[in-house]
Order: C-alpha cells, then sequence, then structure tokens
C-alpha cells in the first residue's frame, strides 16, 4: 500500500535500510497477541493506575510552606507570566508524540510486543517521574522565582514577628507559589531518545553522527521547554537541571527494563520480542520432532553466559586465541601496509558513504548562523541584580576568530561577560 512506503525510512535514507530484520506481518499484531499480552502484564497495568491516584493526591495536598525572610526575597521578585508552554501541553510533547512514533514503527514492523513495551515503559517513565517529582515538590517547598508578588500581589509587605513573610495573595497562587525544586521535562522524550537510539542502530559503529542528530532532538526539545520554564520564572536553572537528571534517570531505568541496551546489536527489540521468537523455534521444533539447533563442541570451551531475558538458549561466542593474544600483550598487531587506505584510494568512497552525514552537518552550520542572528530572550533584571552586572566592558582577551583555531570559546565567555550598562552587551554573541 502507498501509505505503508511512505513510512519506510529505507526509501529515504540508505542507511536505514536493512537495520531490523523484517517480520511477517501476521506473526505479532494486536489482534492475534494483544489481548494475551496485555492479560500477562495486567499488575503492570494495575500499577500504572496506583501510580495514577497518588499523582493525583500529591497535586492536591498543600507543599511544605518553607520559611522565607525579608533578605530571601531579592532572588524572588521575577514578574508573574504565563507559561509559554501550557501545562496542557505537557502530555501532548511527553506522552502523545512517542506514543505516534510507537505507532509508526508498528505499522512497519506489525510488531505487538514493540507497541506494547514501549507504551507500558513510556508511562511507567511519565508516571514515576511525576510522581518522584511532585513528592519532593511538596517535602521541599522551594519558593518559585516568582513569590514576591504571589505573596504581596499589591507590593505590600507584611511580616511576622521572625521575619518571616505573611501572605495575602491567592491561595492557589501562595500554594503553586511553593513547588519549585524540582521541575519535570524530560521523562518522556528522554525515553523517546532511548527508544529512536535503538531502533535506528545510532552506536552500530558505522560513524554515521547523523543518526546522532535524530537520537538528540527529542533531549533538546525537552531541553528547551525546561528553558522556557526559566524564562517564565517559574523555576530555578537548578531546579530544571535536577529535575533532567532525574527524568532521564528514570527513564534509562523504565527502558532497560523492557529493551536491550541501544549499543548492543539486538537494541533494535524488546526482550520480549526475542524471548517469543525462540520460544516458537523451539515449539517448531518440538512438532517436527527434529532438533533445531545441532550442539557442537568445540574445542577449548565457549563462554555460554545466560541470556539476560532469562531465556533457555544462551548465544554462541567465538574467542580468537589471535586477538585475545594482542589484547594481553603476548602478540603485535600487524603493520598495515603503507597505502592501502589512501586518500586517493578511498577517499571518494568514504565521502560518498558519508555524504548525509556532511549534508547534516552543513545544516547544523545553517542553524548555528540564523541562531548567532536572532534576538536573544531579554530576561528580567531588577535593581537588587545589578551589583553583580556592574563590571566593566572590555575586549575578549583571545578574540571572537580565534576560537575555530583554539578551543576556548568557554573561557572566554566566563572571563569577559560586561557589564550590561553597555549597549555591546555580548562580547561575540
Amino acid at each position: 500500500m502507498a501509505w505503508r512506503g511512505f513510512i519506510s525510512f529505507g526509501r529515504i535514507w540508505p542507511p536505514f535500510q536493512g537495520r531490523m530484520p523484517r517480520v511477517d506481518p501476521s506473526a505479532h499484531t494486536i489482534k492475534s497477541h494483544g489481548a494475551t499480552l496485555a492479560r500477562n502484564h495486567l499488575h503492570d497495568w494495575l500499577i500504572l493506575l496506583l501510580l495514577i491516584v497518588i499523582e493525583v493526591i500529591l497535586f492536591v495536598i498543600h507543599p511544605f510552606y518553607r520559611f522565607v525572610g525579608r533578605d530571601m526575597l531579592e532572588d524572588l521578585k521575577y514578574p508573574m507570566k504565563e507559561n509559554t508552554v501550557p501545562v496542557w501541553a505537557v502530555p501532548l510533547y511527553a506522552v502523545l508524540l512517542p506514543m505516534a512514533v510507537f505507532l509508526l514503527f508498528y505499522m512497519r514492523r506489525r510488531d505487538v510486543y514493540d507497541l506494547h513495551h514501549s507504551v507500558l515503559g513510556l508511562l511507567f517513565a511519565v508516571l514515576i517521574t511525576a510522581v518522584l517529582t511532585d513528592a519532593i515538590k511538596d517535602a521541599v517547598g522551594r519558593p518559585r522565582p516568582d513569590f514576591y508578588w504571589r505573596c504581596f500581589p499589591d507590593g505590600v509587605e507584611v511580616y511576622d514577628k521572625w521575619g518571616g513573610v505573611v501572605c495575602h495573595g491567592k491561595e492557589s497562587d501562595i500554594k503553586e507559589g511553593h513547588k519549585s525544586f524540582p521541575s519535570g521535562s524530560f521523562a518522556g522524550l528522554g525515553f523517546l531518545s532511548l527508544y529512536l537510539s535503538g531502533k535506528i542502530k545510532a552506536f552500530d559503529r558505522q560513524g554515521h553522527v547523523a543518526k546522532l542528530c535524530i537520537v538528540f532532538l527529542p533531549i533538546l526539545a525537552a531541553c528547551l521547554v525546561g528553558i522556557s520554564r526559566v524564562d517564565d520564572y517559574w523555576h530555578h536553572w537548578q531546579d530544571v537541571f535536577a529535575g533532567g537528571l532525574l527524568g532521564l534517570v528514570v527513564a534509562t531505568f523504565c527502558y532497560m527494563q523492557f529493551f536491550p541496551p541501544p549499543y548492543s546489536d539486538d537494541g533494535w527489540g524488546p526482550y520480549a520480542y526475542f524471548k517469543a521468537m525462540e520460544e516458537a523455534r523451539v515449539n517448531s521444533n518440538t512438532n517436527r520432532d527434529s532438533p533445531l539447533v545441532q550442539t557442537m563442541e568445540v574445542p577449548g570451551g565457549v563462554n555460554q553466559a545466560p541470556r539476560r531475558n532469562g531465556d533457555t538458549l544462551p548465544p554462541f561466542t567465538y574467542h580468537s586465541p589471535s586477538l585475545e593474544a594482542m589484547e594481553l600483550g603476548q602478540k603485535e598487531m600487524p603493520e598495515i601496509q603503507l597505502g592501502t587506505h589512501t586518500i586517493r584510494s578511498h577517499g571518494t568512497s568514504v565521502a560518498r558513504i558519508h555524504m548525509h552525514d556532511w549534508f547534516i552537518l552543513l545544516l547544523l552550520v545553517i542553524i548555528d548562523a540564523v541562531l548567532n542572528i536572532i534576538e536573544p530572550f531579554h530576561r528580567f533584571v531588577g535593581r537588587d541584580m545589578m551589583t553583580d552586572l556592574s563590571y566593566p566592558l572590555k575586549d575578549n582577551t583571545i578574540p571572537f576568530w580565534a576560537v575555530p583555531i583554539t578551543d576556548t570559546r568557554t573561557y572566554c565567555k566566563m572571563h569577559t561577560r560586561p557589564s550590561i550598562f553597555s549597549p555591546h552587551y555580548c562580547c561575540d554573541n
């Protein structure tokens, strides 16, 4: 069908051809195996419902109202504003977008194991992160950067005898104002990044760096959402950093529960798929009353460690005595004959194989040029913040034109950030 050819990655990008073995379309579909698979994981779905109930409770209860004194308000006087990425959009980019990608791969391969486990792993990653994040928020009660105007919407400050604030703002705003640490926006897109890295075999040692752009794209989107929370003065940068780290760790654990590592040869499919395939081979072997695999004794022994999914057919592993001798230093590696892999003999072929990588590099150069031209976000700067921004304006010790020659751009930014009193606020950006 036409639509099935449209989502075929092989016609769009040659490096994706032959990465995933094709499966019989009628082998593992929702219709044939979906009900059985869901029944086998019924307890997992019940745990998901329990996590949803816990998340609702954590969202409703009041957080810890941390003491906020007069001297602490200097960093909490940012203006109140709406979220650039609204709250209702969180399920769209964190859940529905990854699920749409999962469905595309299901329509291509008809593997219900992959679809079920990817959806289940994604929901676990998002809900576990949400429960941990909201539990920590309620326990810590860190004020948001705009807490001052949540507490004193009319600008009239009121304090108790201990010097703590006595808020007279809207109760819902005050409650939300104590939920700054940590932020949460990385679990869903982090899981999608791991899923894509396994599906496109990003770590297949072929050197196709362009695949990493696809893998990093969800991470970039999550970073932009986190940065928008800082720009909207809903979170401090430490909140976003801690929340991002928490989300990525949880997403990694949930992904590894269902899928092999992305760098594995079997990283393109879930553990359950390979287990089902081996069970099918065993059943077929039993029905035919003939051995599927003939066991052979290998001189010197073979290391046959059990596989992580607990199957009964260990993989065959061969160790070369010559390679082991070279690794132990008992034998030197043979010298490569000079002139065998030169620019003249192999340069054109290598460049042709990596042509799409060079195109991606050109695209990145264009994107970087556009990002250097457009206006940056103009962050709110109050009177109390000017003390740390009054350094004299001076030129870069290492000029901008030397950046491509020396890798010292970070040093320049750290040591030559000028005063904001100058119209040339940024030296090189």
